[in-house]
């Protein structure tokens, strides 16, 4: 009878270790990021945006931009969301522009907690910057239309920004 009990409180034990890992740690940060981290990482990104643009790889495009991710092409227009941010590369990976190149301008970072949908999220960042897209090229000079846009990232916990 004394086994069974003990039996008992070992799985209980088990249970609450687990748990305790699986919880989330309430006003605890992570990891506290630097700005100078966060703008290497997002920097990275432009020759992957590059890469997929050369690829015809509107998705994926619209997914390095993120859920917050917005499009300025011009003063009166706005496209924002991971839909029409797909929609408008498939636009432009149709057009005439042969290639892209992606400035970064200033780079926000702020590491607090906050919660969207009931998630836990610890960190937010955003890649404020001009986009070129390259319609010709003459020797050496590139005949270009420049965008402005802004790359959203937020952190939870272990993962990179997503």
């Amino acid at each position: 009878m004394k086994l069974k009990n003990y039996s008992f409180l070992f799985i209980l034990i088990i249970i609450s270790v687990l748990l305790s890992f699986c919880a989330s740690k309430k006003g605890e940060i992570e990891k506290e990021w630097t700005p100078e981290e966060v703008e290497k990482k997002l920097k990275a990104e432009h020759e992957d945006l590059r890469k997929l643009f050369l690829e015809g790889n509107a998705e994926e495009m619209a997914k390095l931009f993120g859920e917050y991710g917005i499009i300025w092409p011009s003063e009166d227009e706005m496209i924002s969301g991971l839909e029409n941010l797909a929609k408008f590369w498939a636009k432009v990976m149709e057009s005439d522009v042969t290639d892209v190149t992606f400035e970064s301008m200033y780079v926000f970072v702020k590491n607090e907690e906050f919660f969207i949908a009931g998630e836990r999220y610890d960190f937010f960042a955003f890649d404020i910057g001009k986009c070129h897209l390259i319609t010709e090229e003459k020797e050496g000079e590139k005949k270009n239309q420049t965008l402005s846009y802004l790359r959203g990232r937020r952190h939870h916990e272990e993962c990179w920004m997503r």
